[in-house]
């Protein structure tokens, strides 16, 4: 009887497990069954931003399969598309019958043209690497339009009261667009860049007359880009009277100029234009290792709009050289840098060469509008990536410093601590690299194409990024780029898990804008780096742990661990 009764109390409890089993997959909403892996959202829509990537995001929610505790790989596909990236949480433990809800972030070249051709796919595999949930829904990209509004060059020096100048016109949208340039002022003719047809990811530059006489004062006007109709993109462009020229400057200032000085081989003219420089000097930027010193005469403490020549000379070199120098000098608390001048170093004749002072001859002579404008051909883009400055000084400055840089024991010195910092750091960017060893772009470009050439060390570009890594090194992928702020947010949620929202506002507002740093605490959740959960009214902030890898661009590759104990 015992056994009889055991055997009828197993098939009951079996039942009952059974019961609840069937019950815990049930439908919902009528016909839909809770999968172990369910998609909430039917699509994926992509949307652009400021930033140039799109982004989607869909929320995922996972329910364990096991009677313990398991352990789980997630995975993620986009059909079709080898450029695009998913981020999503690599592994995860669950209890038995725990469900999970993660984000999945999808990334978009920017010019993605539109379409619902994509599909995601998220699947869940157990430890055995069996698949035990799966689920997929459409990528819809969509349309974007944007266009971007630049400067050929920063400024232009000594120009007449009626001329020209010229701007690009970008299309960073994803979409075919009409364009058109207007002006908020009477000095500048947009008649002839009315109702352009733009292509995505196209370029125009396009020839803006002006025309300033009778203009007294210093004046600012906005040139503006209309793209389908609406505001896109704007340019300051500011005319300053100078006698009877007139000095052209776009955008913010105040520029350092570093021009041939006139009727002296071994003169150089300074002036400053947008607002006054002062402790004003003059360095050699190549080569940068002492070899060549230069001596000036003194300047004043303050420069200006008006032109100030320096007497300079040189010694260090043998005989015949090329070296480039630039002025500097600092408004407020700010570094304020010249453009970048090569001059011709030359023996006095008829005496031997040797380390005895050399007269300086400025390349290119007079026109200092020619060469402030050859010299800001590229300053747009060569401030805006670091991957365009990579190329730009490679076909600039290698072949120069090559010439007349040679090789020295220092330089083998020097690379071999290159390369064994970007070995204990991978991923360091170009500006990281810079500001550790304070050298400058030359420098720095011409060691780092040497460490390639031989095959110690690699790059890979991440947006508008350059990141290093010794040869052979496979490290993961950076999950996001990160400012200085976004790292001081994650500091303090670090040290105060739960802090709200207006508390961490109240925190950091004074010189940030309250409206800026709400943006940013959106863009930290927006990149699942925090989550955040209301009680009683007010929004809590904690971090997610979800991320691994981030980029910050002035220290590199970081870890997230590392990340949230730096000093700030």
């Amino acid at each position: 009887m015992r056994t009889r009764a055991a055997t009828w109390t197993l098939l009951a409890i079996s039942a009952l497990l059974l019961a609840i089993m069937v019950i815990s997959i049930s439908p919902v909403d009528g016909d839909k069954l809770i999968q172990p892996l369910d998609i909430e959202e039917e699509a994926a829509v992509v949307t652009f931003e400021k930033d140039p990537t799109g982004i989607a995001e869909v929320n995922v929610t996972v329910r364990s399969t096991s009677t313990r505790t398991a352990y789980y790989t997630i995975s993620a596909s986009i059909s079709g598309n080898p450029l695009w990236s998913v981020e999503h949480p690599d592994s995860l433990y669950l209890e038995p019958m725990e469900e999970w809800r993660f984000r999945v972030t999808i990334r978009v070249p920017a010019g993605t043209p539109p379409s619902d051709s994509a599909e995601l796919t998220v699947s869940m595999s157990s430890e055995g690497g069996i698949v035990v949930g799966s689920d997929s829904c459409r990528v819809i990209v969509m349309p974007h339009v944007s266009t971007e509004l630049a400067p050929v060059v920063d400024y232009l020096v000594d120009m007449p009261s009626s001329g020209s100048f010229r701007v690009k016109v970008v299309n960073t949208g994803n979409v075919r667009t009409p364009v058109a340039l207007v002006s908020d002022g009477p000095w500048l003719d947009t008649v002839g860049t009315a109702d352009l047809l733009l292509e995505a990811g196209g370029v125009l530059s396009l020839e803006i007359d002006y025309d300033v006489s009778g203009m007294t004062g210093e004046n600012t006007t906005r040139l503006r880009s209309i793209a389908d109709g609406l505001e896109s993109d704007h340019l300051d462009i500011t005319f300053m009277p100078d006698g009877e020229l007139f000095h052209i400057m776009f955008g913010g200032g105040p520029f350092l100029v570093l021009l041939p000085g006139p009727g002296s081989a071994e003169r150089v003219r300074l002036m400053s234009i947008g607002g006054t420089v002062s402790d004003v000097g003059i360095e050699v930027v190549v080569p940068d290792d002492g070899s060549v010193t230069l001596e000036y005469d003194e300047l004043p403490d303050e420069i200006s709009l008006e032109r100030v020549d320096a007497r300079l000379s040189a010694s260090g070199l043998d005989g015949d050289s090329v070296v480039v120098i630039r002025a500097f000098g600092f408004h407020e608390d700010r570094m304020v840098v010249s453009n970048e001048l090569p001059v011709v170093l030359k023996a006095h004749p008829g005496e031997s060469k040797g380390p005895d002072p050399v007269l300086v001859t400025a390349i290119g002579g007079g026109g200092g509008a020619v060469l402030a404008g050859l010299v800001g051909t590229f300053a747009y883009l060569y401030s805006a990536s670091e991957v365009l400055r990579y190329k730009w000084l490679l076909l600039t400055f290698i072949p120069l410093y090559s010439t007349i840089h040679g090789e020295r024991v220092l330089d083998h010195f020097f690379r071999g601590r290159l390369y064994e910092y970007i070995k204990e750091n991978p991923g360091a960017t170009f500006t990281a690299l810079k500001e550790h060893f304070d050298v400058k772009n030359g420098t720095l470009t011409y060691h780092l194409h040497r460490l390639e050439q031989e095959e110690l060390i690699t790059h890979r570009n991440v947006g508008k990024y350059k990141l290093f890594y010794v040869d052979g090194v496979r490290v993961k992928g950076v999950e996001a780029v990160i400012s200085p702020l976004d790292r001081e947010m994650i500091n303090i949620i670090t040290e105060n898990p739960g802090i709200t929202s207006k508390r961490m506002i109240s925190m950091l507002s004074g010189e940030r804008s309250n409206r800026t740093l709400s943006r940013h605490i959106k863009q930290l959740e927006r990149k699942g780096f925090i989550r955040s959960e209301v009680k009683g009214g007010q929004r809590h902030l904690y971090l997610t742990n979800e991320l691994e890898r981030v980029l910050l661009p002035k220290e590199g590759v970081l870890e997230m661990k590392d990340l949230a104990v730096a000093d700030i």
